[in-house]
């Protein structure tokens, strides 16, 4: 997926790097020699066998993914999320004209360091080129980025960002005067087309303001292709979801039925037992105990069918429904039936009737 926010990329970037400190634990990032530590850990070596290793290069690429949608964000949109976003983490507000910095959100992962090199690495792309961009986050960033680090408490990181974010007040304001200056040229129809795009060129890598252009020509059209993809991918999970349903409740059901209609038949014996002798004349303890005991059994097999997932059918003073109920009266139901007496409880499992229940009707 491609992700078109920078703190999107943000987020994926400190992921990648977090999946790489728990695979390798125990391997410092670095440059050494020897074509073993090559085979052992995936280097790419350059002409004096001196190798960078491949997960640095991407997190590089990451780095110049997340300088290129900020400034797009903050020339475009006058602001851009993760710097927003980093700014709120760090408790640093700053009066700017050009752009914002306001973050709304909840502000809930993530440390303070990487700041300082999306302000810089934003700096140096603006008021000198890529290139410069990159050396400076090699020689000074690339070990502790996307890694949710502290500043040191040596380090008065509060006073060096402001100064750093006025700057790039300046510097997108810069962008933006030149911008008004092409949109109020009359020399040209297509120039007063102009989105702030066009003219960052004059003050940063030119091949950036290329990518940018085609970024902002291909940004709707992709995410809008995107947003069907999901709702195709999402249609196509749940429908496995519910086929898994499906397929899960059928084997438990196999698996449960027997054991079910089992127990209702041992309920239904005891039931109709107990039944008969409650009606015994016969009152010595003995047999008074029995009976208790033989009802303490039924409750017990109610609770082991609920258990099962069993529900009683017990419908007193409802509609009659043939699918559920069993008339014992001597009037034949009708539609207007309605149950007046349940003689014996019926039994189901998840809809499936077991057992219907005995009634009375009027």
């Amino acid at each position: 997926m491609i992700k078109t926010e920078s703190i999107g990329i943000y987020d994926v970037a400190c992921k990648y790097r977090k999946t790489l400190s728990q695979n390798r634990s125990v391997h410092n990032y670095g440059r050494r020699y020897g074509n073993d530590y090559s085979r052992q850990y995936g280097c790419a070596y350059s002409s004096n066998y001196r190798y960078e290793n491949r997960d640095q290069i991407v997190l590089e690429k990451y780095y110049l993914h997340i300088i290129n949608t900020a400034i797009y964000e903050l020339v475009v949109k006058r602001n851009c999320s993760l710097l927003s976003y980093l700014c709120a983490l760090n408790n640093i507000q700053v009066d700017v004209v050009n752009f914002d910095i306001e973050y709304t959100k909840q502000v809930s992962c993530y440390n303070a360091y990487d700041l300082l090199p999306v302000v810089s690495g934003l700096n140096n792309a603006l008021s000198k080129d890529l290139k410069e961009c990159l050396r400076r986050y090699k020689n000074e960033y690339e070990e502790n980025m996307f890694q949710g680090k502290d500043f040191s408490s040596k380090y008065d990181y509060a006073s060096q960002i402001k100064k750093m974010l006025k700057f790039l007040d300046e510097n997108i304001g810069e962008v933006l005067s030149r911008n008004k200056e092409v949109q109020g040229s009359e020399n040209s129809e297509e120039l007063k087309m102009d989105t702030g795009v066009e003219t960052i060129d004059k003050v940063y890598d030119p091949k950036l303001a290329e990518w940018l252009n085609q970024f902002a020509e291909n940004r709707q059209a992709g995410d809008a292709k995107l947003s069907e993809e999901v709702k195709r991918v999402q249609l196509v999970v749940q429908d496995e979801l519910n086929q898994i349903m499906l397929l899960r409740e059928d084997i438990e059901f196999n698996i449960l039925q027997e054991p079910i209609n089992q127990l209702i038949s041992l309920f239904s014996l005891f039931s109709d037992s107990i039944e008969y002798h409650s009606n015994n004349e016969r009152t010595d303890s003995s047999y008074t105990n029995l009976i208790e005991s033989g009802v303490d059994f039924l409750e017990n097999i109610l609770q082991s069918l609920a258990m099962m997932g069993v529900t009683i059918i017990n419908d007193a003073q409802k509609p009659f429904n043939p699918a559920r109920h069993k008339s014992i009266s001597a009037t034949q139901p009708t539609r207007s039936s309605t149950v007046t007496k349940v003689v014996k409880i019926g039994f189901e499992y998840k809809g499936k009737v077991f057992e219907k229940a005995k009634v009375e009707i009027i």
